[in-house]
Protein backbone atom coordinates (compact mmCIF):
# COMPACT_ATOMS: atom_id res chain seq x y z
CA UNK A 1 0.00 0.00 0.00
CA UNK A 2 1.37 3.52 -0.71
CA UNK A 3 1.42 6.52 1.34
CA UNK A 4 -1.42 8.88 0.85
CA UNK A 5 -1.14 12.41 1.90
CA UNK A 6 -4.36 14.85 2.39
CA UNK A 7 -5.03 17.67 4.73
CA UNK A 8 -8.15 18.12 6.97
CA UNK A 9 -9.81 21.94 7.00
CA UNK A 10 -9.99 23.01 10.69
CA UNK A 11 -12.31 25.98 11.31
CA UNK A 12 -10.27 29.40 10.99
CA UNK A 13 -8.68 28.14 7.68
CA UNK A 14 -6.08 26.76 10.12
CA UNK A 15 -4.67 23.11 8.68
CA UNK A 16 -4.34 20.15 10.15
CA UNK A 17 -1.71 17.72 7.78
CA UNK A 18 -2.06 13.78 7.96
CA UNK A 19 -0.51 11.39 6.52
CA UNK A 20 -1.45 7.46 6.54
CA UNK A 21 1.94 5.21 6.88
CA UNK A 22 1.78 1.52 6.12
CA UNK A 23 0.55 0.16 9.48
CA UNK A 24 -2.42 1.78 10.21
CA UNK A 25 -1.18 4.71 12.03
CA UNK A 26 -2.01 8.71 11.26
CA UNK A 27 0.95 11.05 11.85
CA UNK A 28 -0.57 14.62 12.19
CA UNK A 29 0.91 18.22 12.51
CA UNK A 30 -0.77 19.84 15.43
CA UNK A 31 -0.54 23.70 16.45
CA UNK A 32 -1.48 24.87 19.55
CA UNK A 33 0.04 26.11 23.59
CA UNK A 34 0.87 23.34 26.09
CA UNK A 35 -0.73 23.98 29.05
CA UNK A 36 -0.46 22.07 32.63
CA UNK A 37 -4.22 20.50 33.88
CA UNK A 38 -6.00 17.97 35.87
CA UNK A 39 -6.21 14.64 34.02
CA UNK A 40 -9.25 11.74 34.18
CA UNK A 41 -10.57 13.89 37.45
CA UNK A 42 -12.53 11.45 40.07
CA UNK A 43 -10.77 8.16 38.58
CA UNK A 44 -7.92 6.64 39.97
CA UNK A 45 -5.53 7.75 37.06
CA UNK A 46 -6.01 11.35 38.10
CA UNK A 47 -3.50 13.03 37.44
CA UNK A 48 -1.45 17.14 36.59
CA UNK A 49 -0.47 16.56 32.90
CA UNK A 50 0.19 18.27 30.14
CA UNK A 51 -2.43 19.30 26.94
CA UNK A 52 -1.91 20.74 23.60
CA UNK A 53 -4.51 22.68 23.24
CA UNK A 54 -5.30 23.02 19.45
CA UNK A 55 -8.03 24.55 16.96
CA UNK A 56 -9.25 21.03 17.08
CA UNK A 57 -9.63 20.44 20.60
CA UNK A 58 -7.81 19.34 23.83
CA UNK A 59 -5.46 16.53 23.66
CA UNK A 60 -3.27 14.91 26.59
CA UNK A 61 0.42 15.68 25.19
CA UNK A 62 2.61 12.71 26.06
CA UNK A 63 6.71 11.99 24.19
CA UNK A 64 6.75 8.65 22.55
CA UNK A 65 9.09 6.57 24.98
CA UNK A 66 8.28 8.95 27.86
CA UNK A 67 6.48 8.60 30.86
CA UNK A 68 2.43 8.75 30.32
CA UNK A 69 1.82 10.74 34.09
CA UNK A 70 4.54 13.30 33.99
CA UNK A 71 7.87 14.18 31.62
CA UNK A 72 10.47 16.79 32.56
CA UNK A 73 11.05 17.04 28.81
CA UNK A 74 7.48 18.23 27.71
CA UNK A 75 7.65 20.28 30.90
CA UNK A 76 9.72 22.46 29.48
CA UNK A 77 7.05 23.64 27.31
CA UNK A 78 4.25 24.29 29.32
CA UNK A 79 3.19 27.98 28.54
CA UNK A 80 4.60 27.73 24.81
CA UNK A 81 3.07 27.46 21.38
CA UNK A 82 4.12 24.74 19.63
CA UNK A 83 3.63 22.92 16.51
CA UNK A 84 3.92 18.66 16.82
CA UNK A 85 4.48 15.54 14.64
CA UNK A 86 2.98 12.90 15.97
CA UNK A 87 0.19 10.37 16.27
CA UNK A 88 -3.73 11.07 17.66
CA UNK A 89 -5.35 7.72 19.71
CA UNK A 90 -8.51 9.16 21.29
CA UNK A 91 -7.70 12.09 23.20
CA UNK A 92 -4.13 11.36 23.42
CA UNK A 93 -1.40 12.88 21.16
CA UNK A 94 1.88 11.12 21.11
CA UNK A 95 4.57 13.00 19.57
CA UNK A 96 8.71 12.87 19.15
CA UNK A 97 9.19 16.07 17.42
CA UNK A 98 8.11 19.98 17.62
CA UNK A 99 9.16 23.06 17.20
CA UNK A 100 8.58 25.79 19.96
CA UNK A 101 7.04 29.08 17.82
CA UNK A 102 7.79 32.40 18.39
Amino acid sequence: MASKSFFLRIHKNELISRQRVNYGKTVMNLRGRVIKKILYAGTKSEHEGLVLVAAAGEFKLQRKGGNPFWDETLAELEGKEIEAEGTLRETRFTTARWTVLP
